[in-house]
Order: C-alpha cells, then sequence, then structure tokens
C-alpha cells in the first residue's frame, strides 16, 4: 500500500515505536537524538524542524500515537473546579497524603534546569514524597529565596539533587546558588549534580553539539573556566549536550540510585498507607459509614 512517507521516514517511525516501548513517551528532541544514534538523521537545525513536520503529519495520519511526543513547553492553566461537592470531596479523600519527608532522616528535592525531562522525573519523585522544582535555565532568584525560606524550616540535613544540560550555566548553577543560599541563611544545604556530568557523557558517548559562545558569555569568569575545563571535547570547549541526548532509561537509573541513597521507599508508603487508615477513619465517625 502506497504510504505518503518515503521509505527513510517509514523506518524512522519504526524505530520511534520500537524506542518508545522501551523508553515511554519521549520529547521531540529526545526522538531526533535516538534517530541520530542509528545514523538515521543528521544533526542539524534544518533536519530537526523537518522531522518535526514528518513526525506531525505521522501522528496526524495514525502512523504514529499521539502520546508517544510529549510536550511540556505548552501549560493551560485555569482553576480547578469539580461537578459537584460530592466529587470534590471523593478526589481529596483518595489524594490526601501525609509529609512522609517529617519522617525522612535527609530532606531531599530534586531541581530541574529542563522541563523537557520533568515528567520522567515526576514518576520517581511522586511516590517517594520528594519536591520536584522545574525550571528554565538558572533557577531564578526568587525560587532560591522561596527555598531558603523553606528549608530555614527544616532540622536534618538537605540534599538537593541538580539535573540539567552539560553546559557552561548548567555547571556554573550549583556554585552560584550554594552562595546564595548560605547568603539567605541556610548552611545545611548540600547542592549534587547528577545529571548530566562528564564523565555521563564519555561513558554512554553522547552527541556533542558545537557552539559559538556570544562576547557578553566570553566575558564571564565561569565561561572561561568551562572552555578550559571541556576542550578535550572539542571545538575549543565551546560544546554543549543536551538532557534528551540520554536515554530515558538511563535518566531513571540515574536518578533512583540517587534517591535510593537518600529516602527510605518504606517510610514513604507507610505513610501513604497511614494517611488511607486515618481518611477512612474520618468517615466512619464523621459520616456514619458503617
Amino acid at each position: 500500500m502506497k504510504t505518503p512517507f518515503g521509505k527513510v521516514n517509514i523506518e524512522r517511525i519504526e524505530i520511534i515505536k520500537r524506542a518508545y516501548e522501551i523508553e515511554g513517551r519521549m520529547t521531540l528532541r529526545r526522538c531526533f537524538y535516538v534517530l541520530y544514534g542509528k545514523g538515521k538523521i543528521k544533526n542539524s537545525k534544518s533536519a530537526y524542524q523537518s522531522l518535526s513536520q514528518i513526525f506531525l503529519k505521522a501522528r496526524e495520519l495514525g502512523y504514529l500515537d499521539w502520546n508517544i511526543i510529549e510536550d511540556r513547553h505548552r501549560q493551560i492553566l485555569r482553576r480547578t473546579t469539580y461537578s459537584d461537592f460530592d466529587s470534590a470531596f471523593d478526589i481529596l479523600c483518595k489524594y490526601y497524603r501525609k509529609d512522609s519527608m517529617l519522617s525522612q532522616d535527609n530532606y531531599v528535592e530534586v531541581w530541574i534546569e529542563k522541563d523537557a525531562v520533568a515528567g520522567i522525573v515526576y514518576d520517581l519523585t511522586y511516590d517517594l514524597d520528594v519536591l520536584l522544582l522545574v525550571g528554565k535555565g538558572f533557577v531564578s532568584g526568587t525560587h532560591l529565596k522561596k527555598a531558603s525560606d523553606r528549608f530555614k524550616e527544616i532540622d536534618k540535613p538537605i540534599t538537593i539533587l541538580y539535573i540539567s544540560d552539560y553546559d557552561c550555566e548548567g555547571e556554573f548553577f550549583k556554585r552560584k546558588a550554594e552562595e546564595k543560599l548560605k547568603e539567605y541563611g541556610c548552611e545545611n544545604v548540600s547542592i549534587k549534580k547528577i545529571l548530566l556530568t562528564k564523565p555521563q557523557i564519555k561513558k554512554y558517548k553522547l552527541l556533542i553539539n558545537f557552539v559559538e559562545f556570544k562576547k557578553e558569555q566570553l566575558r564571564k569568569n565561569y565561561v572561561q573556566e568551562f572552555k578550559k575545563n571541556n576542550k578535550d571535547l572539542g571545538n575549543d570547549g565551546e560544546i554543549q549536550v543536551e538532557l534528551d541526548a540520554l536515554s530515558n532509561i538511563e535518566l531513571k537509573v540515574i536518578l533512583q540510585k540517587e534517591l535510593d541513597d537518600l529516602v527510605d521507599s518504606k517510610i514513604a508508603e507507610l505513610s501513604d498507607t497511614e494517611s488511607l487508615k486515618e481518611v477512612e477513619k474520618w468517615k466512619k465517625k464523621n459520616l456514619k459509614i458503617k
């Protein structure tokens, strides 16, 4: 049967279908890296834009499921409403949970500078009751001040697991954030960048993008430091590696290991169980449920 796509694009579509079965939902950027890794697309802006159009058409015509590719850049915001009070009450009872972090030995948050992988990370942080902060680029001063206000109320070791692209800003963030948090009065906070790191780039043979730093960037000491530390990766250190270049599976494995070292999943599970028991106890007492 004749298709609206050539042989090359049909092959690309099939590759992404198989990748979806392994990795789950992917961003368009992640699809691009999957295809590049298999030698099925060039590393260029025009190739990426062309792929975007082809995959849109493939989804419209039913060759690709709409759920395979996710777009987290666009959000629909509105207040939460319900059809009636009973439905709202049922939802509250279903999702009511106590703060299990209060019983953990460590307080943990995960910060991401790229919302494209937020869904993947949230799948792991949700059940552990770990706060997930999603930003774009540098976390703002406002967020750092709000974080410091949260941390001042916590009397236990605090760890922020940080996830970002491998670039000059992503590498500088840890130092900058630690300085700001100390300035705001937080001394017990440790920031650990777990993704992406230079060893990971080499281990997984991730695609390195050669970029040209702008003149205003080159005036900054941390940019010059980044260049110096990454000359071995080519292009005189003017490089960048995107999170999307890493497999969703590997991302989950790396994050899960870090979370397992800091958070007791049994405490989170027990807290959830006790929360639901508390709901049932309240219902029997106040709603006269037998």
